[in-house]
């Protein structure tokens, strides 16, 4: 059977295909009007005076950038901002990541009954609310709780101690697998 010379790539797949975009306009404009809406909405609200009770929540105006000098110049936003960002880059990317990696590979290399534990723990982790997470890692942490005891210090609260280790630490057992 003898194959035709000189066809080249079939014409259809050099045109664009307005059908096929045409089709994705829907969800793009709704996607575009849910989640860009609001930030385009919160941005305004930024820039305004305007509260949720009173008389500044029916006749506002607009501020400029003095909410974002007065946001910026504040003890409690830098703080907080700082805390965000050593949670996110600990726990959720360097920790989740890392931690994440070395129990995939100790797993694969792991005996039957190690992987039927870490295996138990991880699919615990995955069922569990995040309400339930929460109390169970409260629980954990509070003087007299298991992490006390098992530390031998019965008297401490971990949870007031050092909080941002309890909460990343409950954050990486949730997430890590």
């Amino acid at each position: 059977m003898a194959v035709a010379a000189g066809l080249g790539p079939r014409l259809d797949r050099e045109r664009m295909q307005w059908s096929s975009l045409a089709m994705l306009a829907p969800g793009s404009v709704l996607l575009l009007v849910l989640f860009l809406g609001p930030v385009v909405y919160a941005l305004y609200i930024g820039f305004t005076n305007l509260a949720l009770v009173g008389s500044r929540s029916r006749d506002y105006s607009f501020t400029g950038l003095e909410n974002v000098t007065r946001m910026l110049g504040d003890y409690v936003f830098i703080k907080s901002s700082w805390l965000t960002i050593v949670f996110v880059v600990g726990s959720a990317i360097v920790g989740q990541s890392v931690l994440g990696l070395l129990l995939a590979i100790l797993l694969r290399k792991a005996v039957v009954p190690i992987r039927v534990v870490v295996g138990s723990i991880v699919i615990v982790a995955w069922v569990l609310p995040e309400i339930t997470v929460a109390l169970i890692w409260y629980a954990f942490s509070q003087a007299g709780g298991t992490l006390s005891i098992l530390l031998g210090h019965t008297g401490s609260n971990y949870l007031v101690l050092v909080p941002m280790l309890i909460v990343s630490l409950a954050n990486l057992w949730r997430n890590v697998a």
